[in-house]
């Protein structure tokens, strides 16, 4: 029952990350604009990110649920692991290269927002496939809460 449940609610939240994702994607310059009216830099510097964002509802859609779904099963140790390792590789460092373009103080390549979003969206993505691997593969089912 919990697994069909945990299945539904992937299949819903995806649903609405794509319809949500798709208004930001496609909307991205109008979203902006409402911002910063007057400031044309920043509309296509924020607009590009907010495409990023788009592309990144999908994961965190998989990622919330399944995340949930394990955590409702008692499942806490694989969630911290998973946080730990999609924040630091993902977030942290992936984010700070894309980015800042450093690394350990070595420049290797040039700094963009943008970048840094593209490595905020890989961590998502990273805590999504781990969560998503571990709902399918069962294991949750067989811890005593």
């Amino acid at each position: 029952m919990a697994e069909r449940a945990g299945n539904v609610a992937s299949k819903i939240s995806v649903c609405f990350g794509i319809v949500f994702g798709a208004v930001l994607f496609f909307c991205s310059r109008d979203i902006m604009r409402l911002f910063l009216p007057n400031n044309i830099q920043a509309i296509e510097i924020g607009s590009g990110c907010l495409k990023i964002v788009a592309i990144m509802q999908i994961p965190k859609a998989i990622s919330i649920v399944f995340s949930s779904s394990l955590r409702g099963a008692g499942d806490v140790r694989w969630l911290v692991f998973v946080n730990i390792v999609g924040v630091l590789i993902g977030e942290i460092t992936l984010a700070r290269v894309l980015g800042l373009g450093t690394l350990m103080g070595v420049r290797l390549m040039d700094p963009s927002l943008r970048g840094m979003w593209i490595g905020v969206a890989m961590g998502e993505s990273i805590r999504a496939g781990l969560n998503f691997h571990r709902y399918r593969g069962g294991r949750w089912k067989k811890i005593k809460v």
